[in-house]
């Protein structure tokens, strides 16, 4: 891991850790929830504590453009585009997907933010993995041959360098949690991409 890295602060923190009173009287326990969905952008969520760090390497690297994955309406691939507008960079996202009809949701709010979302349908012959890496070094290609310096973000944001969030919010959470003299706590996360629970991982065992 590289704990070195440097971040652009964009996020408000340290999130609540917020008890949850009713479900807690219910079994029995104390529960808390890490409330990062309050995060300031895009509707906030878990993938912008590893966009503080992912962008700024790509600022350092003299990017133009961050390029992400995801499904059609990837939430990751969302939130990207609203960090790259903020800071002035453009935007865009690569789906092995099927259009799914109409322009709402994720889809509508990409448009909006005058980015790229670029959809490949299953072929029923390639794996996901080869049609988004095939799809991923076209769309490359051709940004690049505009003048732009692309840099790629993996799903999730889901890297050495973004899992770096999550060793912050583990800080955090230790923090936290001794602040409300809160012991022998159990840290319970969903895993996708691995980027949060690897980072959070790595802090708590340090």
């Amino acid at each position: 891991m590289l704990l070195g890295h440097e971040k652009i602060n964009f996020l408000h923190l340290p999130t609540p850790l917020e008890r949850l009173d009713n479900i807690s009287d219910d079994l029995g326990i104390n529960l808390y929830i890490k409330r990062d969905d309050l995060t300031p952008l895009a509707a906030g969520g878990n993938k912008l504590r590893k966009l503080e760090y992912l962008l700024k390497d790509a600022v350092d690297n003299g990017a133009t453009l961050l390029l992400t994955v995801g499904g059609a309406q990837t939430n990751h691939g969302r939130l990207t585009l609203a960090v790259a507008r903020k800071y002035g960079l453009k935007g865009a996202i690569v789906a092995v997907d099927e259009y799914p009809g109409e322009l709402s949701a994720n889809l509508l709010l990409d448009g909006m933010m005058g980015c790229d979302v670029w959809l490949k349908k299953p072929d029923g012959v390639h794996s996901e993995g080869q049609l988004m890496k095939q799809t991923v070094a076209e769309v490359t290609a051709r940004y690049e041959a505009e003048g732009e310096k692309v840099y790629y973000i993996p799903m999730g944001g889901s890297n050495e360098i973004g899992s770096l969030g999550y060793y912050d919010c583990a800080v955090e959470l230790a923090a936290q949690t001794s602040e409300l003299g809160l012991k022998n706590c159990r840290v319970v996360t969903t895993v996708g991409s691995m980027g949060t629970y690897t980072g959070l991982l790595l802090g708590i065992t340090n």
